[in-house]
């Protein structure tokens, strides 16, 4: 996002928003499930030897990061399913009740 953005500054270049929509959504696709500890965030780490994604843990400033770029996303494209995916990212870390683990 960060290279989009100073691209498009300097070129214009609407051909350049679509790659980064494509790794947005994909990243999107894979958000956690509701029922989670850490819902409906990015998965972030997989240190399982099997290989398999668990929610034990998580980084918030990876999913942070994401949150940041999918609002920075939607500024430029105003396309509304990122504001909502940040928002949902935001809710999780930032809820007081505990969603995600002790950090």
């Amino acid at each position: 996002m960060e290279t989009l953005t100073r691209y498009y500054a300097y070129s214009g270049d609407r051909e350049a928003i679509k790659s980064i929509r494509l790794i947005l959504d994909r990243v999107k696709y894979f958000h956690t499930p509701s029922d989670w500890a850490w819902p409906d965030v990015p998965r972030t780490q997989d240190n399982s030897a099997d290989g398999e994604y668990t929610d034990e843990s998580s980084e918030p400033d990876k999913i942070c990061g994401v949150g940041v770029a999918y609002i920075k996303f939607f500024k430029m494209t105003g396309e509304e399913k990122y504001l909502e995916a940040a928002r949902g990212i935001a809710k999780t870390v930032a809820s007081p009740s505990g969603n995600g683990p002790p950090l």
